[in-house]
């Protein structure tokens, strides 16, 4: 059992009854929850990489606990996955897809730890605002006044957009996309 279903049964006795998701959705009190996984994929382009490393090792004539480090954090995968570069990416994507989904309606990033989280929240906000700075042009340039009315809508709802950063343990840390 979860650490707080067991909390509540021991505040508050078993339950009566359950209404579990799925039900909630046939019964039209839940819209359903999608999954999809938008990572970009990794592949290694270096099939030298443990000669490489061995080399580097050599070079600098580490101590065995130091290449046992080096090691380690070069045979996961982490420093791949939180690059600078695949982390924009991947900013870009959620807010391309987020945008362009067609519907209002929430969505859920989940990062690989807390550190990433953050920098993840960051290059979001950044990547939101060069959409909405991309939409402001947009409407400068529009002749037709339904038509401007409909993007200043649009970058009205951008703007209103709460960001969350959750944190175990922690209050939420709320953000305006635009501030």
């Amino acid at each position: 059992m979860v650490g707080g279903e067991e909390k509540t049964r021991e505040a508050f006795g078993d339950y009566i009854s359950t209404y579990n998701f799925a039900q909630s959705v046939k019964d039209g009190a839940t819209v359903p929850l999608y999954y999809e996984n938008r990572v970009p994929k990794l592949k290694n382009v270096n099939p030298d990489i443990q000669k490489d490393l061995e080399r580097v090792m050599n070079f600098y004539d580490l101590a065995p606990e130091e290449e046992e480090k080096l090691e380690q954090e070069f045979s996961t995968f982490y420093h791949l996955i939180t690059r600078e570069d695949r982390l924009n990416k991947v900013a870009e994507d959620i807010v391309t897809h987020f945008t362009a989904r067609g519907y209002n309606g929430k969505a859920m990033v989940v990062s690989i730890d807390k550190k990433t989280t953050i920098r993840m929240h960051a290059k979001v906000k950044e990547q939101m605002q060069r959409h909405l700075a991309k939409l402001n042009i947009t409407l400068s340039k529009a002749a037709d006044e339904h038509e401007k009315e409909k993007i200043q809508q649009t970058i009205e709802q951008y703007e209103g957009i709460d960001m969350v950063v959750l944190e175990p343990e922690k209050k939420l840390y709320f953000e305006r996309v635009n501030s």
